[in-house]
């Protein structure tokens, strides 16, 4: 009885598939699929439009400068939609930062040295969303510092423009002598 059936089934669908017509509607569908045209995948463009400075006296002696930034995502894409490979790895080592990127504020005084991280922060941009953010710094007054915020500090996104995540700003504007 198995064998019957088995047998049965075979000749059902060896009829199914030598149906007339079968073959053109298969080459048919290559075609469509040969015509359409490729997928163009949009990405995310994180852009670090401008830093502003402020200041407050802090104390008798020191100044408290506020550094904010802007970053806007100039795509119809979210920040989230395309990780790099980089991207990937740190969202599965640190769950907490899970599709999210990483901004970062750096100092150095005006004369040279090296930037030291005064902070940042882990954050997702949606698709045409504008975010303001702030970091503080306390300095010694009539020193001079060099601000420097990178959005996508660790290159996590994949973006169509990896040249605007950046800027510098001096501190005080104006350097009087």
């Amino acid at each position: 009885m198995e064998k019957k059936l088995c047998i049965f089934v075979a000749i059902i669908m060896l009829c199914a598939w030598s149906s007339p017509g079968s073959e053109n509607n298969a080459g048919s569908e290559q075609q469509r699929i040969k015509q359409r045209p490729p997928i163009k995948l949009i990405l995310p463009d994180l852009v670090l439009e401008k830093i502003e400075t402020k200041s407050e006296p802090y104390g008798s002696d020191k100044v408290r400068i506020t550094i904010s930034y802007w970053i806007f995502n100039n795509s119809t894409a979210d920040s989230r939609c395309c990780p790099t490979e980089e991207g990937k790895k740190q969202w599965k080592e640190k769950p907490a930062m899970n599709l999210l990127y990483r901004t970062r504020v750096e100092a150095r005084a005006y004369s040279g040295g090296i930037y030291s991280e005064l902070g940042g922060t882990g954050t997702e941009t949606k698709a045409n969303e504008r975010q303001k953010y702030t970091a503080t710094h306390v300095v010694k007054k009539g020193s001079r510092w060099k601000y420097r915020v990178t959005a996508d500090y660790g290159n996590w996104i994949r973006e169509k423009n990896e040249n605007n995540n950046q800027k510098i700003q001096n501190w005080p504007m104006r350097i009087r002598f």
